[in-house]
């Protein structure tokens, strides 16, 4: 019960396909709660799986530049995180937000308070805009709700967001996503998410 990439390609016509098995455990789903730490946990790794994949469908030139912009947007996402938690625990110690600010152990993390190091990376985006088909295949033969998946689907797509497929997944760019049934995969407890990517004109 392992979730990976499956394949990635690109045909004639420029659109990506995108396959990947993920677990069960590994899901968001609208219907199912999870702890913010073990949510936050799966949308990390499903936006790695989705870099790892995205990466691939980059032309081998361009590749190094959108690592480069994938580090810088990890870096901010660190100092955000390190920043949230030194705040909180300042803040159980009774400090005013105003002395949160400029306390001593705040100051030292730095200011990344911008995406300006991410952007500043000149990379080209595979898409100006784009459409999403989502197929995904139950973890067993029954009927389902495959749009309750779209929270998992989310952290695919701010992947692909991260890995520089498109400037942003706003509506400007990402003009629409869908949901149909796809294939099962045959690892046990296990979905099959197909992205078909086209481009929009």
């Amino acid at each position: 019960m392992t979730t990976k990439v499956i394949s990635a390609t690109v045909d004639e016509a420029g659109v990506h396909t995108l396959v990947f098995d993920i677990a069960r455990t590994d899901t968001l789903s609208s219907n199912v709660g999870k702890f913010y730490f073990e949510k936050a946990k799966n949308i990390r790794d499903l936006r790695k799986i989705a870099i790892e994949a995205g990466l691939s469908l980059h032309k081998e030139a361009d590749r190094e530049a959108v690592l480069e912009r994938v580090r810088a947007l990890q870096e901010r996402t660190d100092w955000q995180t390190k920043k949230t938690a030194v705040s909180k625990r300042l803040a159980k110690k009774g400090l005013s937000k105003k002395e949160i600010e400029e306390h001593p152990d705040i100051l030292a993390i730095g200011d990344k308070t911008s995406y300006d190091a991410a952007n500043a990376v000149k990379v080209p985006y595979l898409f100006q805009k784009a459409k999403v088909r989502v197929l995904v295949g139950n973890t067993v033969n029954r009927d389902f709700d495959p749009p309750n998946l779209w929270p998992t689907v989310k952290g695919l797509t701010d992947g692909l967001t991260d890995c520089a497929w498109w400037v942003d997944d706003n509506f400007n760019y990402l003009t629409e996503v869908s949901f149909g049934y796809g294939e099962r995969s045959p690892e046990k407890k296990t979905f099959r998410f197909t992205l078909v990517v086209e481009p929009v004109a």
